[in-house]
């Protein structure tokens, strides 16, 4: 294979919201026990790469509605990190995370090195943990494709890329700016695998949902949704994410549909808002500075039904206004959700 000898780096992740670019830290492992979603078969993380590997980077195909290629699932902490093998110029499959919450597909810098991928057009400046945004180039992926499906050439910015926990290591992250081009996505957390809608479509610039949109589509219909909710989707210079309102204090507050994210998350407005309680802080590093992150004690918010158990929030450092991250313990609670980038529409529920 050839990401042997790769070198592995570890770090915070990058979550790039519109053009406000902001930090959510993985690594940090909250106390207490998580519930584990429905019926998921958690994988050891040398499992998790031999599934990803499965598919030969030959026998890679244009996607289809419906057809569903093999995802892995690994716990860390409450996280469920879903993993995807990611074929690059015929070389792979290099495990990626699956990340809703990533406006970005990003790929990180060992793997870019090692494949010689030429940079191309003005370098992002991203920030990590408050600290001054720095330079990543931007590099061109001419043949690539992710869980055996082909994906159309794409720049992609090279950075680095977080850990969920020690042991585990991806090479990358594949983000909403892709994922929104296949109308949308079905991850079942129970099967381990990804489906989407669609062929890959042009790149998704948002806009209004169609009329009769508020109807369930067929796709939609692979979950039995026990949380049917709108979501907002919106696109920036390329960068997609979709948000949902919780409803927190009797306030509609927008969180980020965040699969990359390990834990529900809560800005510095948010807590403030909702009256979280400082339980302690965790201290990370980064290449150029050092941050405190505040861990919350909180719970019992609405997303449609759903209550949101009393548990531990991270804190993000995600814009000035309430903002959370709604991230994978409760995005797998219920075995499988639906992310419909197109119709505006999550659904959490069995498959």
């Amino acid at each position: 294979m050839m990401r042997r000898g790769l070198p592995r780096r570890r770090g915070p992740r990058l979550v790039v919201v519109g053009a406000v670019i902001a930090v959510l830290a993985v690594t940090v492992v909250p106390a207490g026990a998580a519930t584990a979603a429905t019926g998921t078969h958690l994988l050891s993380v040398p499992a998790a790469i031999a599934r990803v590997d499965q598919i030969p980077c030959a026998e890679a195909k244009a996607p289809t509605s419906g057809v569903s290629v093999p995802v892995a699932v690994v716990r860390r902490g409450l996280a469920r990190v879903v993993l995807i093998g990611v074929c690059i110029d015929g070389a792979g499959p290099f495990p990626f995370a699956l990340d809703t919450g990533s406006s970005l597909s990003l790929i990180g810098p060992a793997l870019s090195t090692h494949l010689h991928l030429p940079a191309t057009g003005a370098p992002l400046f991203l920030g990590v943990l408050g600290c001054n945004p720095t330079p990543h180039k931007r590099v061109q992926l001419h043949s690539w494709s992710a869980g055996g499906f082909v994906l159309t050439p794409q720049t992609l910015a090279a950075g680095r890329l977080g850990s969920p926990g020690q042991g585990l290591h991806f090479y990358g992250l594949l983000g909403s700016d892709v994922l929104a081009r296949f109308g949308a996505i079905h991850i079942n957390y129970a099967n381990q695998t990804l489906s989407v809608a669609s062929s890959e479509g042009p790149p998704f610039t948002g806009g209004a949902p169609p009329p009769g949109s508020s109807a369930v589509s067929a796709f939609d219909a692979a979950v039995h949704p026990r949380v049917d909710v709108a979501a907002l989707v919106f696109s920036e210079q390329g960068r997609v994410v979709a948000i949902v309102n919780v409803l927190v204090r009797g306030r509609q507050t927008p969180f980020i549909v965040d699969t990359g994210a390990a834990y529900v998350a809560a800005n510095s407005s948010l807590a403030s808002q909702a009256g979280l309680r400082v339980v302690r802080t965790e201290e990370l590093s980064d290449v150029n500075c050092h941050a405190h992150i505040p861990i919350y004690r909180g719970g019992g918010w609405r997303l449609g039904r759903f209550v949101l158990p009393e548990e531990q929030i991270l804190g993000a450092t995600v814009g000035s206004e309430p903002l959370g991250l709604l991230g994978s313990p409760v995005l797998s609670r219920y075995g499988a959700f639906v992310l419909d980038y197109r119709s505006g529409r999550l659904l959490l529920g069995p498959s």
